[in-house]
């Protein structure tokens, strides 16, 4: 503040004058200690668009793109993706019934105690949610003791305790409104949230666990990535993310930034539409979804997209997943020969302008981008249009953000062919994603998903999975399940397994790997 406030001028031989020499040795000060700087101020974090959403039915406020760590998972997800000790510290099961025994010694951040009873309100909130898969019977809950909690899943599985590693699965102090001011257990406490604009936390110096070096943390919400970036290099944030390809393609060599990856845990896919009504009919030929699986060049987009961070895929789940490997799958590779032999074989020949047309029909498809945004996406979408234009397929690219895609225009109601998405198995159960994607029974299905539905082969397949504890039964479960959803239906096409970019300042320490199962920028640690 002092260098925005009076001139001090030096006159030939009158020497210096006393506040000169003061704001000198202030800024002399400044430069020489500034670990003093560092401690004192906010880590700021630049993220994407706000896309919480604090509807009772899908409460992701604060847990969700970006998880401020708030609350936390009841039970973690460890690195070898199997289940391990959180605010849920032990499980047993017998059949159908668990008991699950709480942390002893945990408080909510109003001293609340962390106990069965809270637990059970923690189960009984998520319940609410549409993207629920506990299955929990509602009448079964008992609250044994002080920390231990009895109930009863109305859906077979012996995986439970995975389900519970969620973030959506948050425990909030009893008796707080935990949609607008959540009170929580977990490492920062809420502090301010202005929609759109940014949400504020502040260490919780009564965590339980590992407590983080920052006191307090600055989520911006930046949703075009130029700015964002901008925001970066000019200083004003120390970590920015999403990290799209076009922002890697832009980045200024030399800068003054550090480039911060993941493993290749995130995988990108197209969902494929082949129930589907008129005029999104097409796909119900097999023949046609393979030419579009066989038409994509995944090596080239893994190379010029992902600068390298990506490889081709055949799978969904990563082949380090329950080490099922992916040499199980035939999958898809670069064919274009083949592609248009199988379009001929549909009867589909070139027209006047290379477009393939059929009884007087176009080969047009629409392809909708939008998961986690259309935005993070580009300029995928539109290398796959040039392809599949390579092949005489026309293609319709529509960049949405995941609620336009699922819940809005397109997947719910089927209006679509291919379904674009970049996400990541984030849940110890073996079987989740593949249940709560594409099996007929997930509470996900009318969210679109039922255009997709690879059948009643594959429902069995992940019903073994979901049933057995056994690792090579699993193993074989889940892979019979995508030997079915992709070399036997074609119901989705598999794309890559890529790596999630953060960008920070120079001297920000940042481990990418997360902690729990989650991204963990609170604990930064900024330059000293």
């Amino acid at each position: 503040m002092l260098l925005h406030g009076s001139v001090y001028r030096h006159s030939p031989g009158s020497g210096l004058r006393l506040p000169y020499l003061l704001l000198a040795a202030l800024l002399c000060a400044l430069l020489a200690a500034p670990t003093a700087l560092a401690g004192d101020r906010p880590l700021v974090i630049g993220c994407g668009a706000d896309r919480y959403s604090k509807a009772k039915h899908y409460l992701s406020f604060a847990k969700m793109a970006p998880n401020v760590w708030i609350t936390e998972p009841l039970v973690y997800r460890g690195d070898d993706y199997r289940p391990r000790p959180g605010l849920v510290e032990s499980w047993e099961r017998r059949g159908h019934k668990y008991r699950l025994h709480t942390r002893p010694g945990v408080r909510f951040h109003n001293g609340a105690e962390w106990n069965a009873a809270a637990l059970k309100r923690a189960l009984e909130i998520n319940a609410y949610n549409r993207s629920e898969t506990l299955r929990i019977k509602p009448d079964s809950y008992r609250i044994i003791d002080q920390h231990t909690l009895e109930l009863e899943t109305a859906h077979p599985t012996v995986h439970f305790a995975g389900f519970l590693s969620h973030p959506f699965v948050a425990a909030y102090a009893p008796g707080t409104d935990f949609i607008n001011h959540p009170v929580g257990t977990g490492p920062f406490v809420f502090e301010e949230y202005k929609r759109g604009r940014y949400i504020k936390v502040r260490r919780n110096d009564n965590y339980w666990g590992e407590k983080p070096p920052n006191e307090q943390v600055i989520y911006r919400f930046l949703p075009d990535p130029q700015t964002r970036l901008l925001a970066l290099l000019n200083g004003e944030c120390d970590i920015i993310f999403p990290v799209d390809p076009q922002m890697l393609a832009s980045l200024p060599p030399g800068g003054p930034y550090k480039k911060v990856a993941t493993p290749l845990r995130s995988y990108v896919v197209m969902s494929v539409n082949w129930h589907g009504q008129a005029p999104f009919d097409l796909l119900q030929d097999e023949r046609l979804r393979r030419a579009v699986a066989y038409a994509i060049d995944r090596q080239v987009i893994a190379d010029t997209v992902y600068q390298g961070l990506a490889r081709p895929a055949k799978s969904i789940l990563a082949p380090w997943f329950w080490d099922q490997g992916e040499d199980f799958l035939q999958g898809y590779d670069h064919d274009p020969a083949q592609a248009r032999r199988l379009l001929k074989q549909a009867g589909w020949q070139p027209g006047p302008d290379g477009i393939r047309v059929k009884d007087g029909r176009r080969l047009k498809l629409r392809l909708v981008s939008g998961f986690p945004t259309g935005a993070e996406l580009k300029p995928l979408p539109e290398l796959m249009q040039q392809m599949l234009l390579a092949v005489g397929i026309e293609v319709e690219v529509i960049q949405t953000d995941d609620m336009g895609m699922y819940y809005g225009s397109y997947m719910a109601p089927g209006q679509g062919d291919l379904f674009l998405e970049k996400s990541g198995n984030t849940s110890p159960t073996p079987a989740w994603l593949l249940y709560l994607l594409y099996h007929s029974d997930s509470p996900w299905v009318d969210s679109g998903y039922k255009w997709v539905l690879p059948g009643p082969k594959f429902d069995k397949a992940v019903e073994r999975a979901q049933h057995s504890d056994d690792p090579a039964t699993v193993r074989a479960a889940i892979q019979e399940a995508q030997r079915v959803l992709v070399d036997e239906t074609c119901a989705v096409i598999p794309l890559l397994f890529v790596a999630n970019v953060y960008l920070t300042r120079p001297g920000v320490k940042l481990d990418p790997r997360p902690r729990g199962g989650y991204e963990r920028f609170g604990y930064a640690r900024l330059p000293r």
